[in-house]
């Protein structure tokens, strides 16, 4: 097949992507798979497959554009997500350490890591990760998350003091993080701790639209749930001026 035609292809698998035909898509990629066979492009048939919901035909894709390129950062992280979404996750940290043999200083193959590494229990190890990636990202997009995601780490081994401080450096990258750990169960004992109204500080402003927006949309019902299933949010709005607007939708005692 000519050069041209397997452009072509290219062109039409990803309009065909973007109108959200998946068959078509699918289609144009065979076709340059059984032309060209890459990492790339059974990495891409793989998106589609998943898109299809057609999980064994996107393993078998990534294992094809793995036996392309071992080393395919499209490929693996694809692998590892899939693994995630099918709650495989010591199969996830095996990826995520393919990654890192290849790519030592991907931040986010780090961060991935070590969200791997919590589900399974490994929070010393994914504190590693988390660690690792603050060091290498020093001006990463993902520092805000990384933080988060220490902290999230931290609080599950009880050390509560080392979570307000990451909380509060997550905060001021990202005040949407903040608001998150004051929604997050994960930090249901450090809001107890005096210190923590730094963290409502920085989130506040977020937090504070966040709740608006069920009420400006008219979803009172789900308004009610968010209240009812966040028992900080309702120490928030029981003792903040600002969110006194929200008290009628408060749960009866």
């Amino acid at each position: 097949m000519a050069t041209e035609g397997i452009d072509a292809l290219w062109r039409r698998a990803l309009m065909q992507r973007q109108n959200g035909n998946h068959e078509a898509a699918t289609e144009a990629l065979a076709q340059i798979a059984r032309a060209e066979p890459s990492a790339k492009v059974f990495a891409a048939l793989a998106r589609e497959f998943r898109d299809l919901d057609d999980t064994p035909s996107a393993y078998w894709a990534y294992k094809a554009a793995l036996e392309c390129s071992g080393s395919d950062t499209d490929a693996l992280f694809g692998l590892a997500s899939l693994h995630t979404e099918q709650e495989r996750h010591d199969d996830a940290v095996h990826v995520y350490l393919n990654v890192l043999k290849y790519h030592p200083q991907n931040v986010e193959g780090l961060v991935n890591l070590g969200n791997a590494m919590a589900r399974v229990g490994r929070h010393d190890e994914a504190e590693a990760c988390y660690y690792s990636a603050l060091r290498v990202g020093r001006t990463s997009p993902h520092r805000a998350r990384i933080y988060y995601n220490l902290a999230r780490s931290h609080a599950y081994a009880g050390r509560m003091g080392e979570v307000v401080d990451l909380l509060i450096c997550a905060g001021h990258v990202d005040a949407g993080y903040a608001m998150r750990a004051c929604l997050d169960d994960a930090f249901r004992d450090a809001w107890q701790l005096d210190e923590f109204i730094k963290v409502l500080q920085l989130g506040e402003r977020p937090l504070y639209k966040h709740v608006y927006g069920f009420l400006d949309r008219g979803h009172i019902s789900d308004l009610r749930v968010l209240i009812r299933e966040n028992p900080f949010l309702v120490t928030v709005i029981r003792s903040h001026p600002t969110f006194a607007r929200f008290e009628e939708f408060l749960p009866g005692d």
